[in-house]
């Protein structure tokens, strides 16, 4: 223990550590096999237990949740990109967009230290009393992007090899190199944590892990002996473990440094599956004629799908150029060039130039956000469609009604497992930006980004396609001062972390929050104790149930 723990070793703190895409899928096997001994004792310890994701499933929205105790429509948070504001190119989301306090303002407010760790949309970093290093979507190359912004230099100074994102192998196809780079990457961070923790004050610490998210994304095929494409023995079959163990390993360490007074909570955004099809969700738009593209674009467009789909993509020209040392060939074109070569995902900002969007009246902003946008007047530049009353209506409730009849052209079978109205899920004044319509596919079903050769088309094509990808169903560990041990709970939601922090800490919960304090984390007679001092530290009432998720139909509320 550090004399810096001694010295807040009275103060009860807490450690969340961010398991992007954590999954029981994986972990209860190989904790069970003696592969990752501190995930199993962590769990031996306390409590443990299913952590539902918001809808969808989906790193921002999801963890931004976690932090503010709130569902995305009071926190603005739906995707990874933004509904188009000026033209139609996709904005990538950062701190300025995310709404309402987040938890470590919170603890500010209460006089509290927070040093927060690779967070997603962090970028650019609050002033707060602690330190931020900025997580997933900072812009690469920039130098401020830690508060204090001192912090960066003594990062890199300090911590060999410090960086925030993982190489770029995979745009070569190379498989080795990027399992490479994911272990080296956690391996950084898992180093630049337990630094940040020793030489900084802090009374709430959150890290998150990314890479355990990628490595599933393209190594899954590798190792699920039941996926389609399963090669067979091979030597990726532990890829994804290897991932895991470098977390395993950070815990142990973390563990051994924890004083008495600090509660754990290692949890995830979301769940994993295996994806064996993809459905082109554009392509079924414009087939149904909901989405149309321009007549004379049309020729370029699929010249356009043709090149990526027969490999003539930037990231198979790049591996082989420098495969012969040619790696300084294209820096001799310019952009507008290059940009004649198909990227590796073909998305909106490549093919918004085709659509016809005066005459377009729903679409797919992304295919993370398993949604779909009306086209909506005063919402996007062109919006055609009202933002409310019977024309809204019937078209969403006409998509909505084609769409469940969406069949697997090789089974027969429909593929859509569940759909809602944005009412439905969400709840607060950022209504607005959420899509229209979200989409819960079929197990082993995933949307794909843009347009493709036909509506469905195999996954797991290339070595580096997708062969699983998020579902609902994350997970949660608790251990700590008053945690019960041994305990398997109920489902929970993400929603329920940020409430459950300040709980630990003995601070109020928010009267804002959708979220409610997790009590029955915690011994009964602590609870007690803590009910009978004071109303303050009672959890929110239960809430009310605004839907049931398709997975485990426990009721999951996104209301206020």
């Amino acid at each position: 223990m550090t004399d810096l723990a001694s010295t807040n070793a009275k103060r009860q703190r807490v450690v969340a550590i961010g398991i992007d895409g954590g999954s029981f899928r994986v972990l209860r096997p190989w904790m069970a096999a003696g592969y990752l001994p501190n995930f199993a004792r962590i769990a031996r310890e306390g409590a443990v237990g299913t952590l539902m994701s918001t809808i969808p499933p989906l790193t921002p929205p999801a963890f931004v949740s976690s932090m503010t105790g709130k569902n995305p429509g009071k926190h603005n948070i739906f995707d990874f990109v933004r509904v188009p504001r000026d033209g139609y190119r996709r904005s990538v989301i950062n701190s300025t967009h995310v709404r309402g306090n987040k938890l470590w303002t919170i603890l500010n407010h209460y006089g509290r230290k927070a040093g927060i760790v690779h967070f997603p949309a962090s970028y650019p970093p609050e002033h707060i009393d602690g330190f931020i290093v900025g997580g997933i979507l900072t812009p690469k190359g920039v130098d401020s992007h830690t508060w204090p912004v001192e912090l960066a230099d003594e990062l890199r100074r300090e911590i060999p090899g410090y960086r925030i994102y993982r190489g770029r192998q995979h745009l070569q196809g190379d498989l080795d190199g990027y399992l490479a780079s994911l272990i080296e990457t956690t391996q950084v961070h898992a180093t630049e944590a337990l630094y940040l923790m020793e030489k900084k004050e802090w009374d709430f610490f959150f890290l998150m892990f990314k890479y355990t998210d990628g490595a599933k994304h393209i190594y899954w095929k590798f190792w699920d002996k039941e996926h389609p494409d399963y090669p067979g023995p091979n030597p990726y079959e532990d890829a994804i473990l290897q991932v895991y163990r470098e977390v395993d390993t950070y815990l142990g360490k973390l563990l051994d440094r924890l004083d008495d007074d600090t509660t754990l909570l290692v949890y995830s955004d979301h769940g994993f599956m295996s994806v064996h099809t993809f459905i082109h969700l554009q392509n079924w738009l414009a087939r149904e004629g909901f989405l149309t593209i321009k007549t004379d674009e049309q020729r370029k467009m699929r010249t356009l799908m043709a090149m990526h789909h027969y490999g003539f993509r930037r990231d198979n020209l790049v591996g082989w150029l420098k495969r012969h040392r040619l790696g300084w060939f294209p820096k001799m074109f310019p952009n507008a060039v290059k940009d004649k070569v198909p990227r590796t995902r073909l998305g909106m900002n490549e093919f918004a130039r085709f659509i016809d969007w005066k005459q377009t009246r729903a679409y797919q902003l992304a295919e993370s956000g398993r949604g779909i946008n009306l086209h909506i007047k005063g919402r996007e530049p062109h919006g055609c469609v009202p933002a409310d009353g019977p024309e809204y209506e019937s078209l969403r409730s006409e998509i909505m009604y084609r769409l469940r009849d969406l069949r697997d052209p090789k089974t027969g079978e429909t593929v859509v497992a569940e759909m809602w109205t944005k009412e439905e899920v969400y709840s607060g004044p950022y209504l607005r930006n959420a899509p229209d319509i979200l989409i819960e596919l079929k197990k082993g079903y995933c949307f794909a980004e843009g347009f493709g050769k036909d509506v469905f088309v195999k996954a797991a094509r290339e070595p580096f396609d997708k062969s699983a990808n998020h579902e609902l169903e994350g997970v949660l560990f608790a251990r700590g001062p008053h945690i019960r041990q041994g305990v398997e709970l109920e489902p929970t939601d993400v929603i329920d972390i940020a409430p459950t922090v300040l709980y630990a800490m003995g601070l109020p919960v928010q009267g804002t929050m959708d979220g409610r304090a997790l009590t029955e984390l915690f011994d009964p007679d602590h609870v007690a104790r803590l009910r009978s001092r004071s109303t303050r530290w009672t959890s929110r009432p239960t809430r009310k149930t605004a839907m049931t998720t398709p997975r485990t139909k426990s009721a999951v509320s996104r209301t206020s």
